[in-house]
Formats: C-alpha cells, structure tokens, sequence
C-alpha cells in the first residue's frame, strides 16, 4: 500500500533522512519508533507530502505520489496537536474534509464516524468543551470519515496524560481491528509501538536499525540500540575475558550458555533478565524503587547504572551489596 524508495532528506547541511526505503502492505499498522530528531516525523510528512524529499519516491496503492499535493494522495492524518477548527462543532470539524470533496450524504458519514469513536452525543459540542481525549477522538473521526487510502498518525497520543493515553491506545486497536485501515503511527513511546504495530521500525539518526514484529523486535534485537530503546535494557561497554564479561573494574559472570562472539565488545541484559539476591555477582545497590507490582533496583557497575527488576518484597537498601545472577544476555561486537 505505500512503498519508500531509498528516500533522502536534508535541512541545510544536516542529513535527516538516509537513504530510508519501507514497505508497509494493505491493512498493516507499522509503527516508526525511535527519539526526537531520529527522522520518524519527516519521514511521515514525505509520505503525506507535507515535506518534499531531496531524492528518492514514494507510491501509494501502486500510484507514484512523489511531487503530488497532499490532498491528491487519498490519506488522513492525526496530528499530535488535534488541529482542531475552534469556531466549527463536533460534527462540522467531522464533515470538513467531506465538505471539500463535495460528497453527498455528508451526514450520514460524520455519524458514523463519531459513532466509531463514541462521540455521537457530542456532534454539536463546540472544541472548549471538550477534554483532550474527546479532541483526539474528534482528530480520528474527521480523518477516518473519507474513508483515506492510508492513516497517517503523528505521535497522537503525546499530549494526553497516562490513563487517556491508554484509553485512546485501545480505541485506536479496535478501530483499526473494526475498519482494516493501513496506519503508520509514529511514536517515541515503545509501548504504544508494541502494543498497536504489525511491525515496528527502530529508527536512530535518519535510517531503520530494524524492522520487525513487536515480540521478534523484543526478544531479538539486532543492536544495542534497539535492545536499550525497546524495553529499557541494560548496555554495558567492555570486553570478554574468558568466560567473564570485565566492565572497568567490574567482572561479571555470564550465564553459561551464553553465545561469546570473540570481538564482544556490548554486553546487553533486560532489567527482569537479572535475580536479585542469589547468584555469583556482588553488586553494590544504588537505589531502589518500589513500583507496586515489582521493585526496581539500579546497581553501579564501573560507573554504570544497571537496573534490575525485582519482586515487590524484594526491597535492597542503598549502599547495600548484594548477590545477583544473570539469567539471559545478548553480546554485540
């Protein structure tokens, strides 16, 4: 349904997009996911044709769009910041796009749209009063209501606080479950990316570090980047000695089925992958947070915070040192 062919893009002489080239199939919600500044929303923008890219092509449903207006693509797009007509109600922000394209049975369509979003009661609310996730929710409609090729969506969620932003997660799982769209959603959050995504990509500085569904994303990652923005784990720099894995002063005794590429040279362990309190690894506890459902407990190695997830009785003090057993790991030359 839209294909990226090795697509540049500069701003001056700092290169924000390289050589970047997906393909994402009818029905599939791929997610862009990786930090600010890493190309994700530039690279949404050329799709939408909000950003003309320096070299490369872009095709929609087997059309070449790359030069093509925005409004010649047969796409919607959700922003982050709802850009909501202020003076217009509910249902005409809704009708909008409908309105431009001359469609008949305008009405029909804009209470359908809000009734996918359960905001039917609200058609002739004005935007102030409205909460932000009623406002996003009126985003989703108005972008859904012709019906576009491809949804396009911008960090949606960013602006909401945590129990809306898990609201509208499932709300958009089960539009999407409910209508079939091809979405590309772009996201910092990794748990919005794997909680949504057919697949994820990891972007970092202008290119795909990898492409994969959510658990093959988790479970294998292909860098250290991945591994420590997908799920928050632990990357150690040092080397392999013997069996032992030596960060600065520190040696840390693997697990022993641990696969040792000779140039090791990034240890990488999952916080839940550690066992506080049991194992040959004495580590000194920095600090230590109780979460409710689980206590993390950060370590120093050599200079390095490494963090552990423990059960919730599990409550090391800091300055403390304590034994620790390295269940899994990753090593990367």
């Amino acid at each position: 349904m839209v294909s990226l062919e090795q697509v540049h893009k500069s701003y001056g002489e700092t290169p924000v997009v390289k050589g970047l080239s997906l393909e994402v199939a009818r029905g599939e919600m791929i997610a862009l996911l990786g930090p600010s500044g890493c190309g994700k929303t530039t690279t949404l923008r050329i799709i939408a044709g909000l950003e003309h890219a320096d070299a490369g092509r872009v095709h929609i449903d087997g059309a070449l769009v790359t030069g093509q207006p925005p409004e010649a693509r047969g796409l919607g797009m959700v922003f982050q910041s709802y850009a909501i007509w202020p003076h217009k109600t509910v249902a005409e922000n809704v009708e909008y796009p409908l309105k431009l394209k001359g469609v008949a049975g305008r009405e029909a369509l804009v209470r359908q749209a809000l009734g996918w979003v359960r905001l039917d009661a609200l058609a002739q609310r004005m935007p102030h009063a409205l909460s932000g996730g009623q406002l996003q929710r009126v985003a989703l409609a108005r972008a859904l209501v012709a019906s576009p090729k491809v949804l396009l969506l911008d960090e949606p969620l960013s602006n909401l606080d945590a129990a809306l932003r898990e609201d509208l997660r499932a709300e958009i799982a089960a539009l999407r479950a409910r209508l079939g769209t091809t979405m590309i959603y772009v996201t910092h959050d990794q748990n919005e990316a794997l909680a949504l995504a057919d697949r994820v990509a990891v972007m970092n500085h202008g290119v795909i570090e990898q492409l994969a569904p959510p658990r093959e994303l988790y479970e294998s990652p292909k860098t250290p980047f991945v591994a420590a923005f997908v799920g928050g784990a632990n990357v150690l720099e040092g080397r392999l000695d013997g069996a032992d894995f030596v960060c600065g002063d520190r040696r840390l005794v693997l697990p022993a089925d641990l696969e040792r590429p000779a140039a090791a040279r990034h240890l990488v362990i999952r916080p839940e992958a550690l066992t506080v309190g049991d194992g040959p690894n004495e580590l000194g506890v920095v600090a230590s947070l109780f979460l409710g459902h689980s206590t993390e407990v950060r370590f120093d190695v050599a200079g390095h915070l490494m963090r552990a997830l423990a059960p919730a009785h599990v409550r090391p003090k800091p300055g403390e040192n304590v034994r620790v057993r390295i269940d899994r790991a990753q090593l990367f030359s």
